[in-house]
């Protein structure tokens, strides 16, 4: 909940400045990997950077390539680190499997993730969001339910109308799942449960509780 506030607050001072920044997102893990689903990295025109998507291997090459792999839109980064894949050597993962990132650019004033995730802490409600994987024109399509089940936002796609994904989506947001679904339609898609961070009350003022309520 920390790495999400950080993300959070670094957003905050790249909208502050108008600036744009890209956003990783792990969409898809097939085999063994660090980050689940829903882990996120945020990187700035500056160089600034906060969240992870990988044990640290991952990052260095999403800084260079960020920027050049969004400039005509939403892309899947695919990172094979099997023992045949074409990066574990390169890269010397400790995980065999097959890392999907999404990679976005992100505007200041247009509707995204980041400010769904926002409001979700603000008003400590839950939020469902989805995104398409796969075919790759069709990439970082999404679409958002508020914690009543109404369709919030989404692109003007087949996706914000598909009611099959909008009943899946409620269906998560109620079990409080995240996971894949293949429509009928063809599209792969991530479906994320967004929750607000769960509040601790400790009991106590000595020397022990100071360390828990640092956590």
């Amino acid at each position: 909940m920390k790495e999400w506030q950080q993300i959070l607050d670094l957003w905050s001072r790249v909208e502050e400045l108008g600036e744009t920044a890209v956003l990783a997102t792990v969409v898809k893990t097939q085999g063994s990997s660090y980050r689940l689903p829903g882990a996120r990295l945020l990187l700035t025109t500056r160089g600034e950077r906060v969240g992870s998507v990988s044990g640290g291997c991952l990052e260095d090459d999403l800084v260079k390539k960020g920027w050049w792999l969004t400039e005509r839109g939403p892309v899947i980064r695919r990172y094979d680190t099997t023992p045949d894949g074409e990066i574990a050597a390169e890269y010397g993962l400790g995980c065999n499997g097959i890392i999907h990132v999404l990679l976005e650019r992100l505007t200041p004033g247009e509707s995204n993730v980041l400010e769904l995730i926002r409001e979700v802490r603000t008003v400590r409600k839950p939020a469902a969001f989805a995104c398409v994987v796969s075919p790759k024109d069709r990439a970082g399509e999404c679409l958002a339910i508020d914690s009543n089940g109404r369709v919030q936002s989404g692109p003007t796609s087949t996706v914000a109308t598909n009611e099959e994904l909008i009943g899946a989506m409620r269906s998560a947001l109620q079990a409080r799942t995240s996971h894949h679904l293949v429509l009928d339609s063809g599209e792969e898609v991530f479906i994320e449960t967004l929750a607000p961070p769960v509040r601790v009350l400790v009991f106590g003022a000595g020397d022990d509780a100071k360390p828990v309520t640092a956590l």
